[in-house]
């Protein structure tokens, strides 16, 4: 026999909907955040029609439902690509694995905003700053807080953001986002609810 818990926390849709890169799309089209362009694929003969038609180069390529930069490429030309890692070519072969390919936002600003909300909605944040440029996963990459580049207002306008984006996704507890900055512009890699720093 099972019984049942009550867990403390985000909720299971919660989770679903960070790692389901296709909807947390969904979430964030309302918020003032910029968009790369996008693809879910299978195969490298639709990653490569993707990247020719609607993405171009560079372009990072990573599996929809995985989160925290693992199974993540990064590849800046064709010949890369038809090249790729011996795992990545296997599942790429098999056409078993879906894929989200985006365009990599070359020489963008990382930024990690940490965030704790209750259940009455008040949230607590830390914005840390990546000395590496994005595409550096955050456990590779060496941070700084407070923020030194960034400006008060995108600070200002990143915290709201984060803000408004807990609230939808109903966030209870600790939550982990990753955003990039390019030409004054906030956009947003992934969000995390399973932990934050």
């Amino acid at each position: 026999n099972f019984k049942e818990f009550n867990f403390l926390g985000s909720s299971w849709e919660a989770l679903e909907l960070t790692e389901d890169r296709n909807r947390f799309a969904k979430v964030t089209k309302d918020l003032d955040l910029a968009t790369t362009k996008s693809k879910e694929v299978k195969g490298l003969k639709n990653l490569m029609n993707a990247i020719i038609d609607e993405i171009g180069l560079p372009v990072i390529i990573r599996p929809s439902y995985v989160i925290g930069g693992e199974s993540m490429y990064l590849f800046h030309s064709f010949d890369e690509i038809m090249n790729p890692p011996k795992t990545l070519r296997s599942q790429l072969d098999k056409g078993t694995t879906s894929f989200l390919a985006e365009t990599y936002l070359d020489g963008a600003l990382e930024y990690d905003v940490d965030l704790i909300r209750d259940q009455e909605g008040k949230c607590f944040y830390t914005v840390c700053e990546h000395i590496e440029y994005a595409g550096v996963h955050s456990g590779d990459s060496g941070m700084i807080s407070p923020p030194v580049v960034l400006t008060s207002k995108l600070y200002k306008q990143m915290k709201e953001i984060s803000s408004k984006l807990a609230e939808e996704l109903e966030v209870v507890g600790p939550i982990n986002f990753q955003y990039a900055i390019k030409n004054g512009k906030i956009f947003c890699i992934e969000a995390n609810p399973r932990g934050s720093r």
